[in-house]
């Protein structure tokens, strides 16, 4: 089934729309409450949790539509709100409670976001939130993690439903393409899924599939297109901190002669400035030892940065994407980029 691709602010503005309309007892008459009690702006909350800033992202989508502001939840009570719109990613894929192995009765439990949620969320059941609207969106994939899609979705959402919260927003799934997803209920998701991988997005606009890499065998292929963050800022080697770090060295022994590889890296231009997108070098020069030609260096004028070892002679060693600062401008450097890509001989 074709995915339906919508942009990210009309999904969220229609997905606004309908929890309007099932209420937060009409936004105009909760804010009017609010004003009586000398707290309008803080009528409504908007939180957020995020592993990459994806999450935060549209947390601030969100609040800008709202009128409200998106805070990175840290515990805070929600007494005097009337309604909540609460966001997680789906961090730790398939994770759910199981035994531990101490002893039969013990357990051991990996939570879904693998943010700060997940030290509140029985904190949460245990509040008092009678009478709170309360809506749930969440940040997967559904290629790469296509059977736990927005899986966290479904834990956030019955933390605050065991609260006595009314939960809204709930949103159709026929129009999502995925596999599994445990925050599907009767058809529907228990709130907003979004799906903003960078990949996916590379994917569509190459008419390709999206995988998350595990050793596969680049023999059968023409082309590759690769993609790493840095979450190992400041190192020299094993920049990604992913399992691209486990194969970097099998890469740089098979023979790829003949072949184009482009890269794409994920960093934040603002918060890390010194180490921006500095795994796009590590894999670049692994897929390059290995014989095959490299292409889709983009001109480095066009970023806001410190320093990163990516860039040579001016160039970026393949595609940098800010999703944290600058992912207003990301579906246009894609599209960009997958244009220089057929020019430079990509078999697109």
């Amino acid at each position: 089934m074709a995915c339906r691709r919508l942009g990210l602010v009309l999904l969220v503005s229609a997905w606004l729309c309908t929890v309007r309309q099932v209420s937060f007892a009409g936004l105009q008459a909760t804010r009017a409450r609010a004003q009586r009690k000398g707290c309008a702006r803080f009528a409504i909350g908007v939180f957020y949790a995020t592993q990459t800033g994806n999450t935060e992202d549209v947390a601030s989508k969100i609040a800008e539509a709202t009128g409200s502001e998106a805070s990175d939840y840290d515990g805070e009570d929600f007494a005097d709100l009337d309604g909540v719109i609460a966001g997680c990613p789906t961090w730790n894929t398939g994770a759910d409670e199981y035994l531990g192995f101490l002893s039969p009765k013990s357990t051991y439990r990996r939570y879904r976001s693998g943010t700060t949620w997940d030290d509140y969320l029985d904190t949460i059941k245990e509040s008092d939130l009678s009478g709170k609207k309360v809506a749930i969106f969440g940040c997967g994939d559904s290629q790469s993690y296509a059977d736990n899609f927005c899986d966290g979705i479904e834990e956030l959402h019955d933390a605050f439903a065991a609260a006595g919260a009314s939960m809204i927003g709930y949103v159709d799934a026929s129009g999502y393409s995925y596999g599994e997803s445990k925050s599907v209920k009767g058809g529907k998701f228990l709130g907003l899924p979004l799906d903003q991988d960078v990949a996916s997005k590379i994917a569509e606009a190459t008419g390709s599939e999206a995988s998350d890499y595990d050793g596969e065998d680049f023999a059968d292929l023409d082309g590759v297109i690769a993609g790493c963050p840095t979450w190992n800022t400041g190192a020299d080697e094993y920049r990604s901190g992913t399992t691209w770090d486990d194969y970097l060295d099998t890469i740089k022994e098979s023979d790829l002669s003949g072949k184009k590889v482009a890269i794409f890296g994920c960093g934040d231009s603002q918060s890390y400035a010194d180490n921006f997108c500095d795994g796009i070098e590590e894999l670049h020069d692994a897929f390059a030892a290995a014989g095959a030609s490299m292409i889709g260096y983009v001109d480095a004028s066009g970023y806001s940065y410190g320093e990163s070892k990516s860039v040579k002679s001016g160039k970026f060693l393949g595609l940098p994407l800010d999703q944290d600062n600058e992912d207003d401008q990301t579906d246009d450097r894609i599209s960009a980029w997958v244009e220089q890509l057929k020019s430079e001989g990509m078999p697109l």
